[in-house]
């Protein structure tokens, strides 16, 4: 987010990365895009996420809003699901979806080094303590999370959390 200057920018992308999005969930132009078969909101959400971190980061000033918000949803939430997939330690299920601790632990581990950064770079110090909280409740919301709403849970949890985290 630090590469515009102004909100109308990364306003103007998102907008058009949820259009795409829109798109491609009505008429599956591109695959890619989609995780599994089953219709889902993941994708629509992600965007609607994008949107909503542009407008708290450029409305609050506080550009690592941003960072912490996508950072989380897009590294670890992704890594999640690949280190599960690929590792799929200690199965386990929430509201009847699969899930495993190896895919938990991505994204709490993620959610920790994401949140460190963060917090130094805002406040030249780290309250750890605070910081095992909030990736632990950002792990517990990708697990409940349903239809790919975790998309939009993960970020707003992890902002919430990093504001907790600054105020020492």
């Amino acid at each position: 987010m630090y590469y515009f200057d102004e909100i109308t920018q990364p306003l103007f992308v998102t907008c058009c990365f949820l259009i795409v999005n829109l798109i491609n969930f009505r008429y599956p132009v591109f695959a890619s895009i989609k995780r599994g078969s089953k219709p889902e909101f993941g994708e629509i959400a992600y965007s609607l996420t994008l949107m909503i971190l542009v407008i708290i980061s450029y409305g609050s000033g506080d550009l690592l809003i941003g960072f912490v918000g996508s950072f989380i949803m897009g590294y670890g939430d992704g890594l999640a699901a690949v280190v599960g997939t690929k590792f799929p330690y200690g199965r386990y299920q929430v509201l009847g979806r699969n899930k495993t601790v190896s895919g938990s632990s991505a994204i709490f581990f993620v959610s920790i080094v994401v949140l460190v950064i963060a917090s130094y770079l805002k406040i030249y110090e780290v309250n750890l303590i605070k910081v095992v909280i909030v990736a632990a409740l950002v792990t517990a919301v990708e697990a409940i999370a349903i239809f790919g709403l975790d998309n939009i849970g993960v970020p707003l949890t992890a902002i919430i959390g990093y504001m907790w985290v600054i105020q020492m």
